[in-house]
Parts: structure tokens; sequence; C-alpha cells
């Protein structure tokens, strides 16, 4: 539903008009430059097409340094296509990630960038694919870097103390812990064949007495949570396109058994998840 404002946006910039900005966009220009610095000015889309095989290309590369320096393999022992490739792919083909890039939007960018900075040993190197990706998206503004950092923090002075660019009334800063469940119910769904193998395979180590009763503690925390920390964002409500709304507006909104039910079950998946990794590192 953004994409009208980025592509209006970026028109601007092609025609040389950089002193005009649309409230409604929250996010830096970082797309918008790069898409007059290679000449995409009315071919907006097409950008995205271009940085998806950089984002495969980037993954492929984390997931080897991955496998070398933290799991201690050999160039040699790393099976290319399993090993690297097929999970590789495995993220491009994410929905969320995939439906985006196909669209003028600025996830893809920001997370390309985000995944060569992480990939590269030389801090100059990755300093600039880290700057690219904060000023793409404020998402990953969580970097190590410290004159990234400080570049960050003399932002926020210039912008009064806030991360959003544009329209400040629907993006503010809240505690929304139920955001964690939202979380584990999406990888679980994303996962579901490693999830429900794995599951069947060891579910008489997870169902111990210890995880039983972590569970019901953490039950109780997730109640607490969506009792007193939900927020239904304004954007949440105002657009019908979206199976969301449909979701929120015909079962969270009117019976508060599906909310209990619901933070039930993501702490049971969240559970099985935990062990699920546990199981998968030995």
């Amino acid at each position: 539903m953004d994409e009208i404002f980025h592509v209006a946006q970026t028109r601007l910039y092609c025609r040389g008009i950089y002193n005009e900005w649309n409230p409604m966009i929250t996010t830096p220009p970082g797309l918008y430059f790069l898409a007059v610095l290679f000449g995409f000015c009315g071919y907006e889309r097409y950008l995205n097409s271009l940085i998806l095989p950089f984002c495969f290309a980037g993954l492929c590369r984390l997931r080897r340094f991955i496998l070398i320096f933290t799991k201690g393999k050999l160039k040699k022992e790393i099976d290319q296509f399993r090993d690297v490739r097929l999970p590789a792919l495995a993220i491009c083909f994410l929905p969320v990630l995939l439906n985006n890039s196909f669209l003028y939007y600025t996830d893809l960018l920001s997370l390309t960038a985000f995944i060569w900075g992480i990939s590269f040993n030389s801090s100059l190197i990755s300093s600039m694919f880290l700057a690219l990706a904060v000023l793409t998206r404020q998402t990953f503004k969580f970097i190590h870097q410290f004159l990234l950092v400080f570049a960050f923090m003399c932002f926020l002075v210039w912008n009064n103390g806030s991360i959003v660019l544009g329209d400040k009334t629907a993006h503010k800063p809240v505690i929304h812990l139920p955001q964690l469940f939202y979380f584990v119910g999406f990888t679980a769904a994303s996962s579901m064949p490693l999830f429900i193998s794995y599951f069947f395979q060891n579910y008489k180590k997870i169902f111990t007495r210890f995880s039983l009763i972590s569970m019901l503690f953490i039950s109780l925390f997730a109640l607490l949570s969506v009792n007193c920390c939900t927020l239904a964002h304004p954007y949440l409500l105002a657009d019908n396109r979206h199976f969301t709304f449909y979701l929120w507006q015909r079962f969270f909104q009117r019976h508060w058994i599906f909310v209990v039910g619901s933070s039930d079950l993501m702490v049971a998946i969240g559970s099985d998840c935990h062990y699920t990794v546990l199981l998968t590192r030995d």
C-alpha cells in the first residue's frame, strides 16, 4: 500500500527536486538515491528485481561464513547445493520477502545491504553496506560500528528524538509484547516441515517435567502480556486488503477465547521451536 508514495518520491528525485518530502513516507531515502544513481527512473520495480539475485548471493556468502566459522567446517566439506544454496533459496522464497521483492519497497534493499555488511571481515566495506541498510530502513539501526551508531544518534537529535520521517502519529514507540507471539507463529508456519519432523522424532525430550512447568509460567506471562500490552496498529484496521484485517476484526476483537487460546498455542509452539533448534544443533 506504500509503493505509490515511494514511486512518487523517487520521481521527484529523478527531476532533481530534493527539498520536497511526502509526510506519508516514514523511512529514509536510500532506495530513491539508488534508483536515481543507476537510472531506474520510470522503471522503479526493475530495481528490486535486480537486487533479488544480490540478496541470494549475499545469503550464500553468509551461509558459508557461518558454516566455516561457527560449525568448524572446511570449504571442501561444504555441500554447495544442500548446505548453502537451498537455505538461501528458502529465505529468498519466504512469502513476505518474495512478495515485497516484486514491488518498489524498502525491505529487500535494506535486508540485502545488511546481509552483505555482516558477511565481510573488512570494517570499511562492512560499514558501507550497513550504512546503506540504515539509510534505507531504520530497522537495522542496531549495528556495532561506532561511527554509524554515532551518525544515527545525530540523526535522532536532528529529527527531534524520533526515528520516524514524515507522519509520526501512527509510528510511536510502545511496549508491544504480543509481537513476540506473532513472530513465533510466523516462524513455525515458515519452517513447518522441519518443525513437524523434529517434533515427532523427539517429542519425549520436549515434554519433560521441567519444560511443562516452564510452559505453565510462560503461559501466565503471555496472558498478562496480551491483556496489558496488545496494540492494534491504525494501519491494521484501516486497510481491508490484507487477511490480518479480517482476522483481527472478526476474531480477536470479538471473541476473548481466541485471544486466550492463541496466546497459549503460541507458547506451546515457541517452546517446541526452542527445543527443535537445540536438537538440530546436536
